[in-house]
């Protein structure tokens, strides 16, 4: 494998996004061994016709709900015996909603925390015993520039939510160093992607970050140039 120490499976969680897709595309030019998740077998058919009409062969897509502890242990399971053992995870998955606080439902509170915090969790928790028995793990997560400024309007379960994943990867790299896994995280301001883009159509679009930067990090973070990051929370700006 390029530029990596571990053999093993490298897991897009979240693959049905922008940010997703492209890691599926660069992360298989890369020559690691894929797999993506996606939430349901709409966006698991839409997935295969995109990877299909890229020219991308090889990479199998599976089903979860990453917010339930059931099925994350049935992906990793499914993974292991269809694929083989994750070494990898880049972690696209997430969500966001701006309200403020006064306005944001219990319903908008446990989708930031399911789709940022305990899907992370989750992930971490049954992909880290393989890996630990492995001596060897790459974990990359998404978390959001927002959470290290003073605070923004209307962002702020959002920024609770991407705060606690902060929090989480450093702990987690912190109990992992011993088995050679490595635990970071990407904190870009705004990705280019064309939901932010119709969120946001009289934004300056070219300052935001370009999907493909993110996973050309990731891999960094993945192969020997990224050993000696553990813990790190990376600020990807981009102009913004």
């Amino acid at each position: 494998m390029t530029g990596t120490r571990g053999a093993g499976v490298c897991l897009v969680a979240g693959a049905e996004g922008a940010l997703g897709r492209e890691a599926l595309i660069g992360l298989s030019h890369e020559h690691y061994l894929v797999v993506g998740s996606c939430r349901n077998e709409k966006e698991k058919m839409s997935l295969d016709e995109f990877l299909a009409a890229q020219g991308v062969m090889g990479v199998k897509t599976f089903i979860a709900d990453l917010a339930s502890e059931e099925e994350v242990v049935h992906l990793v399971q499914q993974i292991e015996s269809k694929v083989g053992p994750v070494a990898y995870l880049l972690n696209a998955a997430g969500g966001f909603n701006w309200a403020p606080v006064v306005q944001t439902t219990v319903k908008d509170f446990d989708f930031l925390i399911n789709a940022n915090l305990r899907s992370s969790w989750l992930l971490a928790k049954h992909l880290l015993p393989g890996m630990i028995r492995r001596k060897f793990g790459r974990l990359v997560y998404i978390s959001a520039r927002v959470t290290l400024g003073l605070g923004d309007p209307g962002l702020g379960v959002y920024a609770a939510s991407k705060a606690g994943l902060n929090a989480l990867v450093q702990s987690l790299a912190q109990e992992m160093k011993s088995y050679n896994i490595n635990i970071n995280a990407l904190l870009p301001s705004i990705i280019d992607t064309p939901g932010n883009r119709k969120a946001m159509p009289d934004h300056d679009h070219t300052a935001w970050v370009e999907p493909r930067t993110l996973v050309t990090m990731a891999h960094m973070m993945f192969s020997d140039a990224g050993n000696q990051l553990n813990g790190t929370l990376l600020t990807v700006p981009g102009r913004v």
